[in-house]
This record gives structure tokens, sequence and C-alpha cells, in this order.
């Protein structure tokens, strides 16, 4: 039933290319129309692939590229993200016993909200997740806990601070190295000067009355708390025909496709 298609006053609205791709589709592959029904003739389907073409596939007679949602980072996805950006373990080992479930739920699982599916039936659908305000509070109190487990492992705070005991005090140019390293692996490459002020405003606040790792966690959980973490920032540019992304983008795409967390 193509009522709804031929109705249709926007033909850029998502749902409605979504329904003429798929139509292009199985009249390419023979699926429609149904046998019973009449079939399409030759130019027919040639007319239609023609429309379907210069109405999505091109813009002006070139290619062009199409929306794109802002994507926030799944529960799954933040949840990974955290592991891999301050080297500790968030999740529940795999329990295997006949008195408990398989799989018990870890405390970030326990804090965050579980997100509920979008139309494409996934947990991690850019649109639905675009479209829904995002839980701050609880992103602030799984960060929270996120950086406890952090400040408690030597190992991961020397691989992130470069150093295991505490010293007593941190020159400034130490600690802004320290933090833009950090700000670098948790936006995954993107770059905005204005965010990192906040986060060394954050850590020169908490730095003038507690020793560096105080401070610097503070400032940490204030780059994790940015949209720059909370979302998969992409530069866009100006223009409708397609442009290269950098190696950044392209490496975070990739990486939370196949593996839904950060670029390594």
């Amino acid at each position: 039933n193509l009522t709804k298609l031929l109705a249709a006053d926007n033909l850029n609205e998502p749902k409605i290319a979504a329904l003429w791709e798929k139509v292009d589709q199985v009249v390419r592959t023979g699926e429609m129309p149904p046998k019973k029904k009449k079939p399409l003739t030759a130019p027919e389907k040639t007319q239609l692939a023609k429309w379907y073409e210069l109405t999505y596939v091109l813009k002006n007679g070139r290619e062009h590229i199409g929306q794109t949602a802002l994507r926030r980072l799944s529960r799954y996805e933040l949840i990974n993200t955290l592991e891999d950006l301050l080297y500790i373990s968030l999740k529940r080992p795999y329990v295997f016993s006949p008195e408990v479930p398989a799989l018990l739920p870890s405390t970030l699982e326990t804090i965050l909200p579980p997100d509920a599916p979008g139309e494409s039936g996934f947990h991690n659908d850019a649109a639905h997740l675009a479209g829904s305000k995002p839980p701050i509070l609880e992103y602030a109190q799984a960060f929270e806990y996120a950086l406890r487990k952090f400040e408690l492992d030597p190992e991961a705070r020397n691989k992130v601070f470069g150093f295991n005991e505490e010293p007593k005090t941190l020159s400034e140019t130490a600690a802004k190295k320290i933090l833009q390293r950090f700000t670098r692996r948790a936006w995954r490459g993107y770059r905005n000067e204005e965010n990192n002020q906040v986060v060394w405003n954050a850590y020169q606040k908490q730095q003038k009355n507690k020793a560096p790792v105080p401070a610097l966690l503070r400032a940490m959980k204030t780059a994790l708390l940015s949209p720059a973490f909370i979302y998969r920032m992409e530069t866009i540019k100006d223009q409708d025909t397609p442009y290269n992304i950098s190696a950044y983008e392209l490496a975070s795409r990739l990486s939370y496709f196949l593996w839904a967390s950060m670029p390594d």
C-alpha cells in the first residue's frame, strides 16, 4: 500500500525515505509487485529507478550527503568506553551457577537507565538516542563511581597520569599535558578550545584547596560530562556534496561499529 508514500509532503522525512528505499529494493529484486498482481513493465521499472536515484541518491545531478543524527552513546557503549578510557573493569564477571543468573547487572547498569529500543529495534538507534533527553544526573553518578574505581587502581593511574604515588605538587605544564592527553582520548579526537578551557578551569578551581590528584579527577569528571564525550561528535562542513571525514572520526565510526567502544 503506497498511499502513505504518495501522499507524503516531505520526501526527506526519515520514515518516508526509508520506505521508498525499501520499495526501490523490492522492485529491483522482483519481490514486488506480488506474483498474483500485474507486474510492472520494463519502462515503469526504469522510470521508478530513475526517480528514486534523482530524489534520494543524487541531488541536482550530484551525489549528496543525507541527514546524520547526532549519535549519543548507548548505556552499553558508555560502559565499554569508560573501561577502555580509564583502564578499569566495570562489568560484573560472568557467573556460572545454577543458583544465580549467568549475567548479573553491574553497579553502573543499576545507576544508568536502560536504553529503550528505537524504531529499528536496536538499543543504539541513532535517531532515538538523539531525540531522547540524556540522563545527566545518572551520568554524573556513574562517572563519580568509575573515577573512584580508577583512583584505587595504581596501574590505571599510572597509565593515565604517568605516576603511581601522588605527588605533593604538580606543575601547570604537567597537569595540562595529562588533561590534554585525557580529553583527546575521551573526546575521540574532537577539538574544542572552549571545552578544553572549561576542563582546565575545573582543575584550577579544585587545585587551589586540594592536592593535584583530586583536582585532576574533578577535571576528568568535567570532561566526561561534556557533550564531546557523551556524543560522538563530528565536524560538519557547510556543503551538500560528500567530503572526507578525519582519521579520528573514521576510527571512531569503525570502533563503535566493531566493538561498541572508543578507538584504541
